[in-house]
């Protein structure tokens, strides 16, 4: 073979092998492209949400510090098809739990998506969004009033998908649930309040000075049977949201939720909500400049049951309480650090009925409806993506008339890659 002949098969020798070289990486397993050194291990970050709260002396939780929560997160892809997120919380006070732990199918045919495990349900705007990631430090209150402090979480299974016709962006998503969370789980025993004669050790009743037997409060309760699992018993959640560029800086979403739980021989509800947001952020400067603002309302259906005084069981269905609550709040960025809000909140206690209540003078008077209204200025301070500082003031106006006043500091820390909130 002359040189020229050698040299020629020489060269197609190394393009071939480059070549394959090159196909064969393209074709590797996902573990073996982008995060080669992680490939086998999960993002893990570590979340502390420290906050002072001051105000009146005999609330719960005034005047401290405290450590609100401490989280920590698994988040891996299990494979090209799938992502498993994993979330563990401990709260001051109570033991490690569980917050969330669940799969998702991202390739499914016809576009779409599905999770199942135990996960915050998409309902609303914010109730997929953890605590210490929330735009103020407390929940507007008719979220925590409607869905509870840790929301909408419970174990089941949710499917989705996302459109996208003449340039609207919609998501749909439908999840049937075992309840509707930990605020809203059944199957507690039910009790009344009786009151008896006391006696001492020997069994002889116990008379004051009068010579009158002396009563003391009991709790009578009688378990419930468990629940018959059924299609009924199950709580359905669903949404709809759609979001539109209206500018190359400005755009505004749209969403409907519902819930709907009604169990045999429970309280049974039936929620509604909808929510708007319209976001401001200019292409050259939208670090430093931004706008927000979002409202939100929900609308709930609650059929509170008739229950024996004697033993506290449910006997009969008595009536359906319609209640409703909003919040509002708007959020400035004037500089790329500093952001001003102020979130204004209504809020109809889901659960009261007519009733009268007393004020601190001692006077007493009637109301239809147990109404809660709020104002809340915020001034937030982001170091970085991962430490944040955040003052905020509260006044609130109970249904009782009387005027509470609430100071808030929080800081936030975060170890690690925490992956991103659904936007």
């Amino acid at each position: 073979m002359s040189h020229r002949g050698l040299s020629t098969f020489v060269i197609s020798v190394v393009l071939f092998l480059g070549n394959s070289f090159v196909s064969a990486q393209e074709n590797a397993s996902w573990m073996r492209t982008q995060t080669l050194s992680n490939a086998l291990n999960p993002n893990i970050s570590v979340i502390g949400d420290f906050v002072g709260t001051a105000g009146p002396r005999e609330s719960e939780g005034s005047n401290r510090f405290a450590l609100r929560e401490a989280e920590l997160g698994f988040q891996a892809n299990v494979d090209p098809y799938a992502r498993a997120d994993v979330f563990a919380g401990w709260h001051e006070g109570e033991a490690l739990e569980l917050e969330e732990a669940y799969v998702t199918l991202l390739a499914l045919p016809l576009a779409l998506q599905a999770r199942g495990g135990k996960f915050r349900a998409n309902f609303g705007r914010l109730n997929m969004i953890h605590p210490h990631e929330l735009p103020q430090v407390d929940q507007p209150l008719v979220l925590e009033r409607y869905l509870g402090g840790d929301g909408l979480n419970s174990a089941g299974f949710e499917v989705s998908r996302v459109f996208g016709p003449f340039g609207l962006f919609t998501e749909f998503s439908y999840a049937v649930l075992n309840d509707l969370g930990g605020a809203h789980e059944h199957g507690e025993e039910a009790g009344q309040t009786v009151f008896v004669n006391a006696r001492d050790g020997n069994g002889n009743l116990i008379v004051d000075g009068n010579g009158t037997p002396v009563e003391i409060p009991v709790t009578v309760r009688e378990e419930e049977e468990p629940v018959k699992r059924s299609v009924r018993n199950f709580a359905h959640v669903g949404r709809v949201r759609f979001y539109r560029d209206m500018t190359d800086t400005a755009n505004v979403e749209l969403g409907l939720s519902g819930v709907l739980h009604q169990p045999e021989g429970h309280e049974q509800r039936r929620m509604a909500g909808a929510d708007v947001t319209f976001r401001w952020k200019p292409l050259r400067r939208g670090l430093y400049r931004s706008f927000l603002w979002r409202t939100e309302g929900v609308y709930s259906t609650r059929k509170l049951e008739a229950v024996s005084d004697l033993s506290g069981a449910v006997t009969a269905p008595e009536m359906e309480v319609d209640r409703r609550g909003f919040y509002s709040y708007v959020e400035l960025q004037p500089a790329r650090r500093w952001r001003f809000g102020l979130r204004g909140d209504y809020v109809e206690d889901p659960e009261a009925k007519d009733e009268v209540l007393r004020k601190a003078d001692g006077t007493t008077f009637q109301v239809s409806r147990s109404i809660t209204r709020a104002i809340s200025p915020v001034v937030t301070f982001t170091l970085s993506e991962f430490n944040r500082f955040r003052a905020q003031y509260q006044c609130k106006r109970l249904p009782d008339r009387e005027t509470e006043n609430i100071g808030y500091l929080q800081w936030t820390t975060i170890l690690g890659p925490h992956g991103a909130h659904p936007f």
